[in-house]
């Protein structure tokens, strides 16, 4: 198995900077250090593919997610060679 490329999809950066933005009104700090601890467990999937549990509801082995704090982040897996981060989201919205 060769490099595992991970794409952050523009839904999953959008995500990331308004995370950011919210955070940084009360701490640029913790607002960068929350956006570190999405990237490193991101960075955890091209070791782990299957890090994060299926999405039940919606019966795809691929559509997987895991939660960083008080977040999830999705992702699906494309094949062995290749991860989409769809979306990053509080854990108390839907």
């Amino acid at each position: 198995m060769g490099e595992v490329k991970i794409v952050i999809t523009p839904d999953a950066e959008e995500d990331i900077r308004q995370i950011f933005d919210y955070i940084s009104e009360y701490s640029l700090q913790a607002a960068l250090a929350q956006v570190d601890r999405f990237l490193e467990k991101i960075e955890l999937l091209r070791q782990f593919p299957r890090l994060g549990k299926t999405i039940e509801m919606l019966d795809n082995e691929r559509l997987r997610s895991f939660s960083v704090g008080g977040y999830r982040i999705a992702y699906y897996v494309v094949s062995e060679n290749q991860i989409d981060i769809l979306r990053i989201h509080h854990s108390a919205k839907p």
